[in-house]
């Protein structure tokens, strides 16, 4: 659920914004790739097994 808070944070700008939170770390990186991956996957074997 997003609060009035978290809607103003997001409308800043990047420099704006407290801390580091735009960074994005090749974990973090790594992290989506493999989820994607994983829900393409999913995807696709139902797709698969409705035939």
């Amino acid at each position: 659920m997003i609060t009035q808070g978290a809607v103003e944070v997001l409308c800043q700008p990047l420099d704006e914004r407290k801390g580091v939170g735009a960074m994005v770390t090749y974990s973090d990186l790594f992290t989506f790739v493999i989820m994607l991956c994983s829900v393409v996957t999913l995807v696709l074997t139902i797709l698969r097994n409705k035939k």
